[in-house]
């Protein structure tokens, strides 16, 4: 198993885990429980959530596996950030959320991913964990990683709430996602260092 697949791997089973965790802690409305057979519809309606949350998540982190790879096949660094600029537009367009400070947003996680991505496809390691524990030698610096990868996200869930409007569930959901993506890192970091 090559570095980008690791990459993937962890990086799709993290994104599968924190919205697992979100449906957790929602907690069921009575009438679903009196209903019989609605843990089918709930079961189905999970994995649909898992599969939509775990597109939106890996969006951004496949665009910087792409760069990581088109960057190391000798592309320079102006072509690579015109073809995820591309890509970042071609994704919101049929979303219907052509904002130039969603792109920006987008654009300054999909750099800051790539940087990581980059560093851990040249560490050493047969395992996840242990990419980022070469690629990161203190604890402190990868600590310092998530903190920017944090504020990354945040600016990009922002900007989508500011071209969606202020609808408040749309709000309360990418926080309470937010807190279980900080949760998980926490469990992460803990994890490997």
């Amino acid at each position: 198993m090559d570095h980008f697949t690791r990459i993937t791997t962890a990086e799709s089973l993290f994104a599968k885990e924190v919205v697992l965790n979100v449906f957790y802690l929602r907690p069921t409305k009575l009438w679903q429980n009196l209903i019989p057979g609605m843990f089918l519809f709930d079961f189905l309606r999970r994995g649909s959530a898992v599969r939509r949350y775990t597109k939106k998540y890996m969006f951004p982190r496949n665009l910087a596996l792409d760069a990581v790879r088109d960057l190391s096949s000798g592309f320079g660094t102006d072509a690579v950030d015109r073809r995820v600029q591309e890509r970042i537009e071609a994704e919101l367009q049929p979303l219907q959320l052509p904002s130039t400070a969603l792109a920006h947003a987008y654009h300054g996680l999909i750099k800051l991913l790539t940087e990581h991505y980059g560093r851990l496809a040249r560490a050493q390691g047969e395992t996840y964990d242990q990419l980022v524990r070469n690629a990161y030698p203190t604890a402190g610096e990868y600590e310092n990683h998530l903190r920017l990868l944090t504020a990354a996200e945040n600016d990009v869930d922002k900007a989508v709430v500011e071209v969606a409007g202020q609808e408040t569930s749309l709000g309360e959901d990418l926080q309470l996602e937010a807190d279980q993506v900080a949760a998980s890192r926490r469990k992460v970091l803990e994890r490997i260092f």
